[in-house]
Order: C-alpha cells, then structure tokens, then sequence
C-alpha cells in the first residue's frame, strides 16, 4: 500500500534471488509476512552468505534494507562461498515439495499464449497493449 522506492527494489530483488533457488514464487503477498517477518521460510541448507543477502532485502523496515549497490557488493564479496555450497538432500527434498505445490495450486489456472509456451521475449508497450486486447477479447467469448 505504499509507493514505490528503491527499497521496495530490493526487496523485490530479494524475491527474486529466493525465486532463484526455489524455481517458483513465494507464496502469498509481501503483505502476509511470516511471524519472523520474511516473506517466506529460507531454503534448507542454502548457503548461509545467500541467504544473509535475502534477509538484507527482506528487512521490513525499508530503511535497514541495503541499496542495489550494497546487495551487488554483497553477492560479489561472497561469490566464492556461494558458488562452492554443495546442494544438500534437504534443499532438493524442499525445493520439489515447493514445485510440487505450486503446480497443484496454479495447474488450472496457468493459462499460455500458444506462441509464448517456449520462448521469452522482451515487447514494446504497443505489442503488450495488442496482446492484452487478444487475451481480452479470448476470455470474453469463453463459456462460463
């Protein structure tokens, strides 16, 4: 509900590093912080330097949280202990129950354009306007 700033970069930042290791998005809403006040529980046995990196963007309060400066500095200072973890049972275990239940959870209502499924591509505000209208006119004729 608050406008956004730099901090709410890195905090989003922060979701997206999390992301990375997990391969899907955490649950709820950044509104809905867990009783420690992250976002979402830290991965099993995840590299003690990574996960220092996500907690730093996660801070709640959005002044204690590092400027992107600050988080590239910290990824590049802690590179090495990064790349070197060895993917422990209990995060592999962790990350397929995640996978698992976001797909059961999203499984009916992912919905892909037929020429998006295997590609990613970068659009321009007329294409992703065009595109909206395509999906909207779609949606609209569907039965209910």
């Amino acid at each position: 509900g608050e406008p956004y700033t730099a901090a709410s970069d890195v905090y989003c930042l922060g979701t997206l590093f999390w992301q990375f290791v997990v391969g899907v998005p955490p649950r709820g809403t950044a509104a809905e912080l867990m009783t420690d006040g992250m976002r979402e529980e830290m991965v099993p046995e995840m590299p003690a330097e990574y996960e220092n990196v996500i907690r730093a963007c996660w801070n709640p309060d959005p002044v204690k949280r590092p400027s992107a400066k600050e988080v590239v500095e910290m990824l590049r200072t802690n590179a090495t202990a990064i790349r070197e973890h060895l993917v422990k049972s209990s995060t592999i275990k962790y990350i397929k129950a995640r996978e698992k239940e976001y797909m059961a959870k999203t499984e009916s209502t992912i919905f892909f354009a037929e020429s998006q499924v295997s590609r990613s591509q970068f659009h321009v505000y007329k294409d992703l306007m065009e595109y909206s209208r395509r999906i909207s006119a779609t949606t609209d004729n569907a039965p209910t």
